[in-house]
């Protein structure tokens, strides 16, 4: 299934379909915006809860994607309420039958604010495991890429954020390795004026078709506007 699972019929009808025909040897995978109503996602794991409990199933994980926190993150996944996700993700925290992972989306709009979420990833951790992934934006659009910023840009974020990742697993370790190899690839270039003013193209067109304002939640940009010539 692509899109959001759980706003669609598709889920349910899987969930019967390994009820009436057992899968015991199959691990099921969901990939979510956890953007849900509470109720809708406690039935749905109560119902796979379920299916393991009876041999339907071998497995269950969750990953649950979320870049950053606060406003910016509700802004690049516009409809998210981090409120809501927070709460249906500590309610997966306290189904620990379940693999729970996050995924990220590193982008030039949620780095600034990524180790606001990293500070709950801590407190959540100390519940249970959770799985921490991340990657850019990738293939496209390259106006999403941190590195069109060049070197200074995010230095001090990602100081914060590597001192906030764990290191005491080679999983980890793997973890902080990449997240490293990120920042200095975001070093290692120089500033792309072109695709900077591309991405100021693509933010105020979101602005006039959700009647938003992207210089209210990432003041930081407003700065770049008359360096690369884009103000209003």
């Amino acid at each position: 299934m692509g899109g959001e699972p759980l706003y669609q019929d598709e889920l349910d009808q899987c969930l019967e379909l390994f009820k009436a025909h057992p899968a015991p040897e199959l691990k099921l995978q969901i990939f979510t915006n956890l953007n849900a109503r509470l109720e809708r996602v406690q039935d749905m794991v109560q119902r796979v809860k379920q299916l393991i409990d009876t041999n339907c199933l071998r497995e269950f994980e969750i990953t649950a994607s979320l870049d950053c926190w606060g406003a910016p993150q509700e802004y690049v996944r516009y409809g998210l309420k981090v409120e809501q996700w927070q709460q249906n993700f500590e309610y997966l925290l306290s189904e620990p039958w379940m693999v729970l992972n996050i995924n990220q989306t590193i982008s030039p709009l949620t780095i600034k604010t990524m180790p606001e979420l990293l500070e709950l990833l801590i407190k959540w951790r100390k519940v249970r495991k959770v799985g921490h992934f991340f990657s850019g934006v990738t293939p496209e659009p390259n106006f999403l890429k941190p590195e069109i910023f060049g070197p200074g840009v995010f230095t001090e974020d990602f100081e914060k954020i590597i001192s906030l990742m764990p290191n005491t697993t080679q999983e980890e370790n793997n973890a902080v390795s990449y997240m490293t190899g990120i920042w200095q690839s975001i070093e290692k270039n120089n500033m792309n004026i072109p695709e900077i003013q591309n991405m100021f193209v693509f933010l105020n067109a979101k602005d006039f078709r959700r009647n938003t304002n992207w210089r209210e939640i990432f003041p930081w940009l407003i700065q770049y506007e008359a360096l690369c010539g884009t103000t209003a």
